[in-house]
C-alpha cells in the first residue's frame, strides 16, 4: 500500500499529510479476516508445535491442509482446542490436550 503523491512546497501542512495518510488505509473486510487467521495459524503452530513434538514448520504445514470448512476453527479459542486433534491425526502423533489462555 502506498500513500498518494504530494506536492511537498511550501504550503503542505501536516493536516494534508496525515489526511494523505489516512485516505489510504482502507481495509477490505475480507482481507482482515484473512489476515487474522493467518495470525492465527502462525500463533497456533508455535504453541501448539512443542505439545505434539513436532516443529513448527510441520505444523503449519498441516494446517495449510486443512479443509476451507475447518477455517472457522482458526477464529476462536474453542476452534483452536478443536483442531488440535485434527493436526495430531494428520501428522501421525499423540494428540495433546491444548486449552489456549485468553488475554
Amino acid at each position: 500500500m502506498s500513500l498518494p503523491l504530494l506536492d511537498l512546497g511550501s504550503d503542505v501542512a501536516f493536516d494534508d499529510l496525515l489526511a494523505a495518510a489516512l485516505s489510504s488505509t482502507s481495509i477490505d473486510p475480507a482481507d482482515a479476516v484473512l489476515e487474522g487467521r493467518f495470525q492465527s495459524g502462525r500463533h497456533l503452530a508455535r504453541a501448539v508445535a512443542p505439545l505434539l513434538d513436532v516443529t513448527e514448520a510441520d505444523l503449519w504445514d498441516a494446517l495449510t491442509y486443512l479443509p476451507d470448512g475447518l477455517l472457522h476453527l482458526l477464529d476462536t479459542p474453542e476452534g483452536w482446542s478443536a483442531l488440535v486433534p485434527i493436526l495430531s491425526a494428520d501428522l501421525g502423533v499423540k494428540p495433546a490436550r491444548f486449552t489456549p489462555s485468553v488475554h
